[in-house]
């Protein structure tokens, strides 16, 4: 997702699978920092299935934390820019940094994108305009 006129948690609340990145991007005050229309962002967000994974204990500790917490989710986050797929697929082969300073890598995998080790499953959530 890429910030433009509304702000990532409202296209992440929008699109029905993200509500609990939206609250921890809200827990963490990153739901102000992502809303900021002078910057570009892209995140790579994980969706509700994926949180499920972890135990809802797991998932209230975290929520509790805020420091650890956005720790996390900056490294799903590329600040300065805004990357679609045909660019990140573009880029697969290398690194990105991360908005927590750390690289990622990018890479195709049987003509699915993968960031580290995880699948992209989709791609060009867009922000709604207006």
């Amino acid at each position: 997702m890429d910030v433009g006129s509304t702000t990532v948690v409202c296209t992440a609340v929008e699109a029905d699978n993200f509500t609990i990145l939206a609250a921890a991007l809200h827990a963490t005050g990153l739901d102000q920092v992502l809303a900021d229309d002078s910057r570009q962002f892209t995140v790579f967000a994980p969706t509700d299935d994926v949180f499920a994974l972890l135990r809802d204990e797991t998932i209230r500790q975290l929520l509790a934390n805020p420091d650890a917490l956005s720790t996390i989710l900056l490294y799903h986050v590329l600040a300065g820019q805004a990357v679609d797929s045909a660019t990140a697929i573009s880029l697969a082969g290398g690194t990105v940094a991360k908005a927590n300073d750390l690289d990622i890598s990018l890479s195709l995998r049987v003509g699915s994108l993968f960031i580290n080790d995880s699948r992209v499953i989709t791609t060009d959530i867009r922000q709604p305009t207006g």
